[in-house]
């Protein structure tokens, strides 16, 4: 079995009609609520009016840039990175706490609506490369000599399950690609691990309204169901 480090915790809110009235306001709500995590350069930055509603209006890093926060009109954003090197990292289900905690009282200091949630995280090994994927996930026969899958130098599986879970309609992701990681001078094949829990977009689910206690709800019970996910795939 392979060794996946963990490289990325994401929680994200999605906050369709986001009216930011108030971008230094928004800075010192989120850093009342995750207090010496931030604690870099906060950016409160100068985008026009009528820039795309993607670009993030407010950014906030902690010192060790292993923390980053990012406000747009359409989402929001809270990412921890520990670094390859780290011999202890925080575990998915104290991440989900972290952010169940700011996401609840960003929701309720600025009464928000929350139109979807994700829980994603990224995971890489350094134990193998493009043609490790190649075989777990295809026949036999498309790796031989001439063959479609002959000697790839990347490849990519993607799987996708909807199911209802927890009370709540789910798109589940799961994706493993081949890339390369600049871990010392020479970037090394690698192998990358992406698990994305969300729940249904806008298109699929428009009046959805996630409520402060249903926000909580996510983010403190779906780590572990993802860590299940991550087994089921383990090889």
């Amino acid at each position: 079995m392979l060794d996946f480090r963990i490289v990325k915790f994401m929680g994200v809110i999605f906050t369709p009609g986001f009216n930011i009235a108030n971008s230094l306001k928004l800075a010192n709500d989120a850093l009342e609520l995750l207090g010496e995590r931030l604690d870099g350069l906060s950016s409160v930055l100068p985008v026009p009016q009528d820039a795309p509603a993607e670009i993030p209006r407010v950014q906030l890093v902690s010192k060790d840039n292993k923390w980053t926060l990012t406000i747009s009109l359409v989402r929001t954003d809270l990412i921890h990175s520990p670094k390859i090197e780290d011999a202890e990292v925080l575990s998915l289900e104290e991440f989900g706490t972290i952010a169940s905690k700011f996401f609840c009282g960003f929701k309720e200091k600025n009464d928000l609506w929350v139109q979807r949630l994700a829980l994603i995280t990224e995971r890489l090994s350094f134990e193998s490369e493009a043609s490790y994927i190649v075989t777990k996930f295809c026949k036999n026969e498309l790796m031989q000599e001439k063959a479609p899958f002959s000697r790839v130098d990347g490849f990519q599986v993607h799987s996708l399950k909807k199911y209802n879970e927890f009370g709540f309609n789910i798109n589940s992701w799961v994706r493993f690609k081949s890339v390369y990681t600049k871990v010392t001078e020479s970037p090394i094949p690698s192998i990358l691990m992406e698990n994305d829990l969300n729940t249904f977009a806008f298109e699929e689910d428009k009046d959805r309204s996630f409520s402060i206690e249903e926000i909580g709800k996510f983010f403190q019970q779906f780590p572990n169901h993802l860590e299940k996910i991550v087994k089921l795939y383990s090889f």
